[in-house]
């Protein structure tokens, strides 16, 4: 899709979204946030995406915030109502979206920007790049989540300084407190996010989905009121699971009618009975035939000892007679 505003395209397993408002910094108005939520639907409906790229198209800036110029020719209470809520939607289904996504920071992200990155699963920045939520210094409030997931993802004193004071963040500074995952010269940006998403898209995309719902509704519940087991046995029974586990176990040698005659019938249902309680583990019954083998050689052993030690009885006797 091709939009004034943000721009798609497919690249393999990995879509990739770039805002395009660079004369505007990539600031946030209603067309910009009806655009990201339109190129989000396009991906998210791609069956062949199976991860998804967040950048800006100008190095300048990843998103520079809400467009002040927009919001100053409005009055502030009645633009909110019909951005806040717009804005709280798309941000959202970014945070929950099915596919993993990467924001790729090329320049500065502050305010609707750095709310945004907040919402990404894995973030790259750009050595040049600065974040920070500066609303403050226009009597303005985080209106996208930022104060609620910026405390959720760093210690909770270091989110209150960054936003009483507004002070922006520098990309070592932003890798220091565990915000983003890589600082990387900008010319290197893009490919190492293009190799990342790749990475990760070459995964399970069912086994993602439910790692995404676990850590998203769980990273604020008690363990014991995380999401249940469910998910984990569906994974488990899938038909991709256990031909991945196969494939690890490797290929396991056969059992001939010549071994299963060597084998006494009780050892027999034994290494059965072992191999269907662990789910056919082939580990566990060449175990249990490595037992079986050692208890025959033990006993093979203690026969032969005994037999040498009857004749030197037999002829102790004799001689005490």
């Amino acid at each position: 899709m091709n939009d004034d505003h943000v721009l798609t395209r497919r690249e393999g397993a990995v879509g990739v979204m770039t805002f395009n408002r660079a004369d505007k910094l990539n600031a946030l108005n209603m067309p910009m946030m009806r655009a990201i939520e339109a190129a989000l639907s396009i991906l998210e409906a791609d069956p062949q995406v199976r991860a998804i790229v967040m950048t800006g198209a100008d190095d300048r800036a990843f998103m520079a915030g809400g467009d002040i110029a927009d919001l100053a020719t409005r009055r502030p209470a009645s633009w909110y109502d019909e951005f806040g809520p717009t804005v709280h939607r798309v941000f959202r289904r970014i945070e929950a979206c099915d596919k993993p996504t990467i924001a790729a920071v090329n320049g500065w992200a502050l305010g609707g920007g750095m709310e945004l990155m907040l919402c990404t699963d894995l973030r790259l920045l750009a050595a040049e790049a600065k974040i920070g939520l500066p609303e403050i210094r226009l009597g303005l409030f985080p209106g996208g989540g930022g104060s609620q997931r910026l405390m959720r993802q760093i210690p909770l004193c270091q989110a209150k300084k960054l936003m009483f004071t507004a002070d922006s963040l520098t990309a070592p500074q932003a890798l220091a407190l565990g915000l983003v995952n890589e600082v990387l010269p900008r010319a290197e940006l893009m490919a190492a996010a293009m190799a990342l998403a790749a990475r990760v898209a070459s995964m399970s995309s069912q086994t993602l989905k439910l790692l995404k719902h676990a850590m998203l509704h769980g990273a604020n519940a008690r363990c014991s009121a995380s999401p249940s087991t469910t998910p984990m046995r569906a994974r488990a029974a899938a038909p991709s699971s256990r031909s991945g586990l196969r494939a690890l176990r490797g290929p396991e040698p056969p059992i001939g009618p010549r071994s299963r005659r060597s084998t006494p019938r009780c050892a027999r249902l034994s290494v059965g009975a072992i191999g269907q309680s662990s789910g056919g583990n082939g580990w566990s019954i060449r175990w249990r035939r490595r037992s079986l083998a050692m208890s025959r050689t033990s006993r093979a052993r203690t026969t032969n000892s005994a037999a040498r030690a009857r004749p030197c009885c037999a002829s102790g006797r004799r001689a005490l007679a």
